[in-house]
């Protein structure tokens, strides 16, 4: 873990992360841990550890508090000095409190080692060379994390040394207290491009009751403008309630579709029309008989030069010159369709003897003359 800051408002899971993540996995591995956390109880946190770890209690880590005059002790850390043992002639003097090889989580880094401060030379010298501090028992190497608000409130000469920048946010803007954002960045720069991952995580209230966030016992946060919720806007409830409405409405217009709706009844046309069809026989229809003539009748036949007619008389005597082919027939059985009514020798009112009224007479052409 080498130098590691932990950044992040109030309230976001710096502290929380701290121990849960770091403070708990060093204990079962037996580390000796040196933290100024509020409120944390040593017997609790080990005995928590070894029952995650399902190691004996003697197996588990120790676990020293600090105050913060203590921190500000110019031999708080271990120092490297000139001999002729390991880590290339160099051996290292215990501090004061620290020991070589021990993880140390400091809460509110800023105020021993904020931007404004002053540090201590021997503290200034752990920062860069801590890595090289070996625990006697376990082999591991020193860390140090460093939670903070905003990186920025860290010493330059401390900041720009970070191997690790995990980033807390909590889930407050969507409605979600019990859940929180970790962005872990490489290096002290928060760019995009630096950013190595993203979990989301919640909180465990068994981990929440082994340290105290709230001085003077639990506290209890509420929000002071419910508009910092977005799940608190009616409108976006209103806009949800659309969606679902519309989706729900194409769910049931699309399986009314494929099953009782103008599908079926396109596939019933189909097949309706699939079925081969007897075939329909033409029925005869009787021609349509033309009436007999009550007007006209034929009277005989006439050649003016080279063509000739057919004579038709009303019973006026008047006369009425036809082409020869409107008449089938010879002689008195001759038959002709003239004005869509059939006109013979006998037809007309004419041909209809006796009664009281005159007739006209025509003479009749058919004996030969012409």
């Amino acid at each position: 873990m080498a130098l590691t800051a932990y950044v992040g408002v109030m309230g976001s899971g710096k502290t929380y992360e701290a121990v849960s993540s770091v403070i708990l996995p060093a204990l079962a591995l037996g580390r000796r841990v040196v933290t100024n956390i509020n409120g944390l109880s040593p017997d609790r946190l080990r005995e928590f550890a070894a029952q995650q770890s399902g190691k004996p209690l003697d197996e588990i880590g120790e676990l020293v508090r600090v105050k913060g005059a203590e921190i500000a002790d110019p031999d708080f850390f271990p120092e490297p000095v000139d001999g002729e043992e390991e880590d290339e002639g160099r051996s290292w003097q215990p501090g004061r409190y620290v020991n070589p090889g021990d993880l140390v989580v400091i809460d509110e880094a800023w105020e021993w080692w904020g931007a404004g401060s002053k540090i201590a030379p021997r503290h200034h010298k752990y920062f860069r060379m801590h890595r090289h501090g070996v625990d006697a028992d376990t082999g591991i190497a020193g860390d140090v994390v460093l939670i903070v608000q905003v990186l920025s409130d860290l010493h330059r000469t401390v900041s720009s040394v970070l191997d690790f920048v995990y980033s807390m946010t909590k889930q407050k803007s969507v409605g979600l207290d019990s859940f929180y954002r970790v962005d872990v960045y490489r290096g002290h720069k928060l760019f995009k491009k630096n950013r190595q991952s993203q979990h989301d995580k919640k909180y465990d209230p068994k981990i929440c009751e082994l340290y105290q966030s709230y001085q003077g016992g639990k506290g209890r946060e509420v929000a002071t403008d419910k508009r910092q919720n977005v799940l608190a806007s009616k409108k976006l409830w209103v806009m949800a309630a659309l969606v679902v409405v519309g989706f729900s409405f194409s769910v049931w217009m699309t399986i009314r579709f494929f099953t009782s709706g103008s599908l079926v009844k396109s596939s019933a046309v189909a097949a309706q029309a699939s079925v081969p069809s007897a075939p329909v026989m033409p029925v005869a229809v009787p021609p349509k008989v033309a009436p007999i003539s009550e007007t006209w009748r034929l009277v005989g036949r006439v050649d003016l030069g080279d063509r000739s007619y057919v004579v038709l008389a009303n019973n006026a005597g008047r006369l009425r010159y036809e082409s020869p082919a409107v008449v089938i027939g010879n002689g008195s059985a001759g038959v002709a369709e003239v004005d869509g009514e059939r006109v013979t020798r006998f037809s007309g009112n004419a041909a209809v003897g006796g009664g009281g009224g005159a007739t006209t007479a025509v003479p009749s052409l058919f004996s030969g003359g012409k």
